[in-house]
């Protein structure tokens, strides 16, 4: 039996035929003896375009999802009453007919998704029975059907499971690469939503200037700052649109990446340079180049990040933090402990509480293909590697007279902490419960430390502020692209940068898990 590629996989896309095919080579021969089309080139009636620059490329993937769904079979007539049994029941038994005739007759409805066998939605279970031993297109197209019928398939399962960590445990690249494209399109749908009301609220915020300086320390791990590249985040915002500089890329088999980065999320009404469309833009300052993150990755991207998801060990890491507390911390002599941190009087607070770090990794997810004796086994959870419960302190320094309100700050940082880990983390740790109650009562958080483990903290330091008044010729100078940088794709881009894993996946605005 032919292993299944990307290629392949894609080569089906417009066929249709009223025969199941359980084998490939079989499929294939009897589509070239009926006189059918195989071998269309990817995406070439797709009207999305991946013009230079131009953010327009996804347009057409926001309001339907992309790619063209798969119509293996033909269109199926009503066959009369049907025995619409336990959804469960009709996805072990690869009953694709029946079920879509339910959802048409609305014997199952989005609410029906919601439902959870040992721990798993339909759509986990439909994916758990694909395996890579044998090309059953039935189940294909019930997940395709799910898919199209799931309202958040962003969910994740009892155990903490996305949908293409399941899928990439068991390694079936069809499910990998469609479930990606799916994904792909909701994430990018929210994404555009949350933008949107983002943006309103930046409007209401005054024009500013800011950078944070990010250093990693450590009481156990000497030199640390020496293996570890501390980073300077350097952030505009006027109006609506924000510009954040940095440079430190992430890890590559243990080496840090560094390149001049700029991530430009412009007001298209006020773009003046070539690139008209482009209001979303990372710039490698570098080497000149820009590239549009939100396009649609072809045929060969597509086929690298597919490999790349497949080869990514999944693992979860849960920080777990309770029974925080708080207290003034005092000199010797019993006054306040205050410093200048950057001309700005702050005040210094003690953190303590435990923290304890959960890990556990997934396995083949692959069930039986009996309903029975799966709905009656006991569930397997995996075993999870849980450290030890550790107390740990860390340090705030609060600030009475920031001229900004951290609520208008927070915005900022909201809409950058999808595309950068670190602001991602920040968000997390400053809305934590303890941490608000202080900050809401006590001033702006000039700086504060952040367990990253048991012996290493991220030090986080608000540096300069200025208030902005920008006319229109300062902000085309600061968020136009300059008329010598090319336009490259994600792929072509980053090869400037790195070479290996995590090549395509690392340039995405949307981070897919």
């Amino acid at each position: 039996m032919k292993t299944l590629t990307t290629q392949s996989i894609i080569e089906f896309s417009d066929l249709e035929t009223d025969e199941f095919a359980g084998d490939y080579a079989d499929f294939t021969q009897k589509l070239k003896l009926c006189g059918r089309k195989i071998n269309r080139k990817p995406y070439e009636n797709s009207s999305a375009s991946t013009s230079k620059g131009s953010s327009e490329a996804f347009t057409k993937e926001l309001n339907e999802i992309n790619p063209k769904p798969i119509e293996i079979l033909a269109e199926e007539k009503n066959e009369g009453n049907m025995v619409y049994r336990n959804i469960f029941e009709l996805i072990f038994d690869a009953e694709y007919k029946t079920i879509k005739q339910g959802f048409k007759e609305k014997v199952y409805t989005t609410e029906t998704l919601g439902e959870k066998l040992n721990g798993n939605s339909p759509l986990f279970i439909a994916i758990m029975l694909c395996s890579t031993e044998e090309v059953d297109w039935k189940r294909y197209k019930i997940i395709e059907l799910l898919l199209k019928k799931e309202s958040s398939l962003l969910r994740k399962n009892d155990e903490g499971w996305s949908l293409l960590e399941v899928a990439a445990s068991i390694g079936n690249v069809y499910v990998v690469t469609i479930l990606y494209r799916y994904i792909r399109a909701a994430k990018l749908r929210l994404w555009k939503e949350n933008q949107e009301l983002i943006a309103e609220h930046l409007s209401d915020i005054p024009d500013f200037y800011l950078d944070i300086k990010w250093d990693f320390t450590s009481s156990f791990i000497p030199f640390l700052s020496h293996f570890t590249p501390s980073d300077t985040y350097k952030i505009w915002k006027m109006g609506s649109s924000i510009r954040l500089d940095f440079s430190f890329l992430g890890y590559n088999d243990g080496d840090a990446i560094v390149s001049d980065t700029s991530l430009l999320m412009r007001e298209r009404y006020l773009i003046r340079d070539q690139y008209t469309k482009a209001e979303f833009a990372v710039l490698d300052r570098n080497h000149k180049n820009v590239i549009d993150p939100l396009q649609i990755p072809k045929e060969e991207e597509l086929e690298e990040i597919v490999n790349e998801v497949m080869d990514l060990k999944s693992v979860q890491g849960e920080i777990a933090i309770d029974g925080v507390s708080w207290k003034p911390s005092k000199t010797f002599f019993g006054k306040l402990k205050e410093k200048l941190i950057h001309d700005r009087l702050a005040q210094k607070y003690k953190l303590h509480f435990n923290m304890q770090i959960n890990t556990k990794n997934i396995t083949n997810s692959l069930i039986t293909k009996k309903y029975t004796e799966y709905a009656n086994s006991p569930i397997a959870m995996p075993e999870k590697d849980v450290s030890m419960k550790k107390r740990l302190k860390c340090g705030l320094w609060v600030s009475k007279d920031y001229p900004l309100e951290l609520a208008e700050v927070m915005t900022v940082i909201k809409s950058l902490a999808e595309h950068n880990n670190n602001f991602k983390k920040l968000e997390e740790y400053l809305n934590h419960k303890t941490i608000k109650e202080i900050l809401s009562s006590h001033g702006f958080p000039v700086r504060i430390q952040i367990p990253m483990g048991y012996t290493v903290y991220a030090v986080v330091t608000f540096n300069t502020f200025k208030m902005l008044n920008p006319g229109v010729n300062e902000y085309i100078e600061t968020f136009s692209i300059p008329k010598d940088y090319q336009a490259l794709s994600r792929k072509e881009a980053f090869n400037f940068t790195r070479k290996g894993k995590n090549v395509i996946l690392a340039l995405s605005l949307i981070h897919i898990s």
